[in-house]
């Protein structure tokens, strides 16, 4: 079984939250967002502010990013530096020099 978080619950992560809820294969285990009034949104997870925090004391496969477009590219060099396969929508960076 993968396990997956999702760092950002605005719109777009509830099509990504189905879809990891949906396959059989995958369990979410964990949610990301600094907005502490969105805690409640995904049951059974666990909730962090912090994505760093959170690569850091859970073991993921997958995170799904549902950030804005200019913090795709740390995000995604945290997650692969800790070893964990990222799901994003383009685009990676904002430019070709990054």
């Amino acid at each position: 079984m993968l396990k997956a978080a999702v760092i950002r619950l605005g719109d777009v992560s509830k099509v990504h939250i189905h879809a990891i809820q949906a396959n059989p294969n995958v369990e979410l285990v964990a949610v990301c967002d600094k907005d502490e009034t969105l805690k409640d949104t995904v049951s059974g997870v666990n909730f962090y502010t912090d994505y760093h925090v959170m690569l850091e004391k859970e073991k993921l496969d997958c995170v799904h990013l549902c950030l804005p477009h200019y913090l795709h590219l740390p995000a995604t060099k945290a997650c692969v530096e800790k070893g964990v396969n990222v799901f994003q929508e383009k685009p990676l960076a904002l430019n070709t020099r990054t």
